[in-house]
């Protein structure tokens, strides 16, 4: 949780839809290899499904133990590999769109008292960088889709700093909670 010189209102809620076992060891080990050649923080394979304010844990284990009782594993078609100046978005999968995957968005917005405007545009990062555009290019180019769909399973919740602003900000993230789709509490 926030260290005391960090106050709970000074961070966020991050939700992560984490890829089943069958995906994650590869996509995981992706970004592993990604991120030890360009010298920055790993982080664990994840879509995100919104990001806003940080309410109780009480409330934010409660949403998401509703969600997942309610929603089955889900798969998300992956379109290319691309790259963009947005540090979240450094090197990235981007997925088609997602009917469910905006309904599970809508209702952590819809069920927080203070909805952030969070706009979700499923992807998947493969690398948070702040290199050149030219470079997060480059690997982009490089990189091969493992996988075309991807099946998801999981959410998690994250307590994150307000601002993400480096790459590694990632290792600021604590864990408040976790669910499998499809499992009642």
């Amino acid at each position: 949780m926030p260290s005391t010189k960090e106050s709970r209102s000074s961070r966020r809620c991050t939700y992560w839809l984490l890829p089943a076992a069958t995906f994650s060891k590869e996509l995981n080990s992706q970004i592993r290899e990604l991120s030890q050649a360009e010298n920055v923080p790993a982080f664990q394979a994840h879509a995100t499904i919104y990001a806003g304010a940080l309410e109780s844990e009480a409330l934010t284990i409660d949403l998401l133990n509703t969600i997942c009782s309610k929603r089955e594993a889900l798969s998300l078609r992956a379109v290319d590999v691309r790259a963009s100046e947005v540090l979240t978005k450094s090197v990235f999968i981007q997925f088609e769109p997602s009917s469910v995957l905006s309904e599970i968005c809508e209702f952590f917005r819809d069920s927080s008292s203070t909805p952030s405007k969070y706009q979700l545009n499923p992807h998947m990062s493969l690398l948070y960088s702040e290199a050149p555009l030219t470079r997060k290019k480059q690997i982009a180019i490089a990189e091969q889709l493992l996988f075309k769909d991807i099946t998801f399973d999981e959410i998690r919740a994250y307590s994150m700093p307000a601002e993400f602003d480096t790459p590694g900000t990632v290792l600021e993230f604590d864990e408040i909670c976790r669910a499998r789709l499809g499992e009642t509490e």
